[in-house]
C-alpha cells in the first residue's frame, strides 16, 4: 500500500465517520423534539433510556464521533506495519494505547 492510496483510504474513513455521526446526531435530535421539545425534565426520578428514541439515537451518534479518530489510528498503525515501518507502527500503537487508556481510565 503507497502513501497515496493510504492517505485516500484515511480520508474516506474520517469522512464517512463525520457524515454517519452527523445524520445519527441529526436524526436523534429531530426526532427528541418532536417528542420531547416542550417537556419539563423530572429530575426527581430516573428514567434509563430506551431502544431507538431519539436520546438513544443522539448517543450513537456521538459514539461513532468518539471512535472515528480511533478507527484512524488502529487503521494507521495496521497500514504501517504493513509497509513494515516499524517506527511508525510503534508510534501509531502509542497514540492507539494512550486513547484506550484515556477513555477507559
Amino acid at each position: 500500500m503507497n502513501d497515496k492510496k493510504m492517505e485516500a483510504i484515511v480520508g474516506r474513513l474520517l469522512q464517512t465517520g463525520v457524515l454517519a455521526a452527523a445524520f445519527a446526531m441529526l436524526v436523534g435530535g429531530v426526532q427528541y423534539l418532536v417528542l420531547h421539545g416542550g417537556a419539563t425534565p423530572n429530575y426527581a426520578k430516573f428514567h434509563g433510556v430506551t431502544p431507538l428514541t431519539g436520546q438513544t439515537i443522539l448517543w450513537v451518534g456521538v459514539v461513532v464521533m468518539i471512535a472515528t479518530p480511533i478507527v484512524r489510528v488502529a487503521f494507521a498503525m495496521v497500514a504501517f506495519a504493513m509497509e513494515r515501518d516499524w517506527l511508525y507502527t510503534g508510534v501509531s500503537s502509542l497514540v492507539l494505547a494512550l486513547l484506550a487508556y484515556s477513555l477507559l481510565a
